[in-house]
């Protein structure tokens, strides 16, 4: 077990192909098998709460994909590799956020916040593009996530939070399994942050993919009971 700093990266040599982190790819294949399951199992409705959340896991798991892609290939993209996946995960935060302030109760304020997302989003992901630009990512691929787990932060806290525990209250309680899946992933603040690694086959990056699924099953388990007694009134 490591704490404070990475184990060293592994490295298969297929042949003259070189494949990194192996655990990553198969981390990131299981987000994304994952979320495509629920994707093709979502409630089937035209109101935009339903639809953006659909929308959310699609993204959400080709973004893992692109990111297992970026991982594994990064001998021969080096960090570009990687970008696809870190301004994807920023989408997906945007849908989430779409998603549940398309219910909000007092309607009047729906447009205003549809506004300050998209302007938010606009920020973040140009100062994410000025990242890439800017800074040598190559010697110290970190920093580039820094900006998108950030908006993550913020989006999801006040997304699948505060809003979460808002519309339990006024609109259907099964609202309250999104901030149970909050919950579940709040401990990745601390295994991100300090690199808390239990094995060189089972990461910080891997026990974060764990808590993903988990987390995001939450989500699912929310969506399809607000849909089963709720249906498209919301």
């Amino acid at each position: 077990m490591l704490i404070g700093k990475d184990f060293e990266k592994i490295q298969w040599n297929i042949g003259d192909v070189v494949i990194l982190e192996p655990n990553s790819i198969v981390g990131n294949t299981l987000i994304f098998t994952f979320a495509l399951l629920v994707y093709f199992n979502f409630p089937k409705s035209k109101t935009p709460f339903y639809r953006l959340w659909r929308a959310y896991f699609l993204v959400f798991g080709i973004s893992f994909l692109m990111g297992g892609l970026g991982h594994g290939l990064y001998h021969y993209t080096g960090i570009i590799g990687r970008y696809p996946s870190w301004l994807l995960g920023m989408v997906s935060t945007y849908l989430v956020e779409l998603a549940m302030v398309s219910i909000y109760v007092d309607k009047t304020k729906i447009k205003a916040l549809k506004i300050i997302f998209g302007l938010k989003f606009i920020v973040f992901f140009l100062a994410e593009i000025l990242v890439f630009a800017c800074l040598d990512l190559e010697n110290n691929p970190p920093i580039g996530l820094r900006i998108p787990a950030l908006y993550t932060l913020i989006g999801m806290a006040y997304a699948v939070g505060y809003l979460a525990a808002n519309y339990q209250k006024k609109i259907n309680e099964n609202f309250k399994y999104f901030w149970f899946g909050a919950l579940v992933l709040f401990p990745n603040v601390f295994i991100q942050g300090l690199k808390i690694n239990l094995h060189p086959w089972f990461d910080r990056n891997d026990l974060s993919h764990v808590l993903l699924i988990v987390g995001s099953f939450f989500y699912f388990v929310a969506i399809r009971r607000i849909y089963k007694s709720s249906g498209d009134l919301l």
